[in-house]
This record gives structure tokens, sequence and C-alpha cells, in this order.
């Protein structure tokens, strides 16, 4: 009975490494830290989403967020993510949509030459 059940974990397993599919990441670049933006990220492929990972890193002179959701309306479900001065923050969240709508929202940025925000991130889908 032993030998059955770590076989079947096994099948398991192996069934799982096969049909999970892992996108390679892709970024967006927010150059123009002074603007709010609203930002549509989309998977590549139409498959099943289950996770979404997300990193966002870069240099600002101040404060500033990011609000990430399932739907384009504001008022719906969102996840903020702090941003202030040096940052490298990482998302990895359950996620059952081929799209991410993202509001970039500037709060107190001065203008500082090399500033830029990047975004990367992978739909991981079935």
């Amino acid at each position: 009975m032993n030998t059955k059940i770590k076989q079947l974990f096994i099948y398991v397993m192996l069934f799982c490494v096969v049909s999970c599919k892992t996108i390679p990441s892709e970024s967006y670049v927010i150059t123009d830290v002074m603007s709010a933006k609203e930002i549509t990220l989309e998977t590549p492929k139409k498959e099943s989403v289950f996770k979404l990972n997300i990193e966002v890193l870069g240099e600002i002179k101040g404060k500033a967020y990011i609000l990430i959701s399932e739907s384009s309306s504001k008022q719906k479900n969102n996840i903020r993510i702090d941003l202030e001065n040096k940052f490298s923050k990482n998302l990895s969240v359950d996620w059952y949509s081929d799209q991410c709508f993202i509001n970039y929202v500037p709060v107190e940025i001065k203008n500082f030459d090399s500033s830029q925000i990047i975004i990367k991130y992978r739909f991981d889908t079935f």
C-alpha cells in the first residue's frame, strides 16, 4: 500500500511538471516617474492562468505606489506596493485572469535624471 501511494505521488508530480507551463518573464519600463500611468499587462498565451509573478525594481527620488488589480475599475480589490528611493519588491499571487491592470501613482517625486521603474511580470498557466 505504501509503495502505491509513493507511485501515485510521483505520477501526480510528473503530471504537474508536464502540464504547468511557465512563460518567460516580460517587462514594462516607466521612465517618466513624475506622471501617473495606467498599464495593462497581458499574457501572450490565452491559456488558464493560475499565478501572477511581479518584480518591481528601480530608483526614484521620493515616494510612489502601484495598485495591481484584475479589473480596470479602480474600486475593485487592489494590491498596493509602496515604492521609495531605491527598491526591489516581489509579489507572487494566485491569479485567474489573462490581464493585470496596474496604476502607477507618484506621491512625492522630485525630478531625478536616472529615475525609472521596471516592472517584470510573468503569468503562470496550465
